[in-house]
């Protein structure tokens, strides 16, 4: 297999863990090669220098990465900041750390998706601008990361008839599949959603209390089959803080 490189790849850290008795794996979502994860050589030296490079493998910096090697797992070769870091505390913190799970569980290796990189970098600074509804930026990327993925939900159609939503009737929400009529499975235990909800979450309308529970509520079950049980570390964060 010949030896590949990438110079200077517009990059941010989604995790790093250690590796050896002296280097890091990191793992990274790029501008143009998807999630990567690279061997950081060395990386875990003690020095409180900037020049450190465990100073700069930080989660929500903009960085320009730059690595080498023949196998999937590559060799960092060089990094350099390309803005300052994404200023997050308390919630919002543990939100875009949410983000960088989502990412780590859900995308597959050297799948690139020039999308998923430039809404990610849109979505951090509105996680930061204590202006912004964290719920709804939240349920905006999740939505959106589902149809990056393939598995986009329609909040506009029954998914037996292809029909528009009535707004008066209640649907049943069904993974990879998408809402049904509630008279149609009238034992079913499931939650039954109002169609006014869905087609306000279609629109991106989640003024009301009542769609952004429904939002929350289906955009966990649409995820569960992806993360496969995981306990996300973000969330238990996230509760400990209240």
């Amino acid at each position: 297999m010949p030896l590949s490189s990438v110079d200077l790849e517009p990059c941010y850290v989604l995790h790093t863990r250690l590796y050896g008795d002296t280097s890091l794996l990191v793992t990274v979502l790029t501008k143009t090669h998807g999630k990567l994860t690279l061997i950081a050589r060395g990386a875990r030296t003690t020095s409180k220098s900037k020049k450190n490079p465990r100073y700069l493998l930080q989660p929500f910096i903009p960085l320009l990465l730059s690595w080498q090697g023949k196998s999937s797992l590559k060799t960092l070769t060089s990094m350099e900041a390309d803005a300052p870091s994404i200023n997050l505390i308390g919630n919002r913190l543990y939100s875009a750390m949410y983000l960088n799970e989502l990412l780590v569980y859900l995308l597959h290796e050297e799948d690139p998706s020039d999308d998923t990189f430039d809404y990610y970098q849109q979505v951090l600074p509105l996680l930061s601008d204590a202006g912004t509804s964290l719920e709804v930026t939240l349920r905006q990327f999740e939505f959106t990361l589902l149809a990056t993925l393939g598995y986009e939900i329609n909040f506009e159609c029954n998914a037996e008839n292809f029909q528009p939503l009535d707004p008066a009737a209640s649907y049943y929400y069904f993974p990879e599949q998408g809402f049904i009529d509630i008279r149609v499975y009238p034992k079913t235990r499931d939650i039954g959603f109002l169609g006014e909800d869905l087609l306000r979450i279609h629109h991106h309308d989640y003024s009301s209390p009542s769609t952004r529970q429904t939002a929350k509520y289906i955009a966990r079950a649409a995820l569960r089959p992806h993360l496969r049980n995981r306990t996300l570390k973000s969330r238990e964060l996230f509760l400990k803080s209240y």
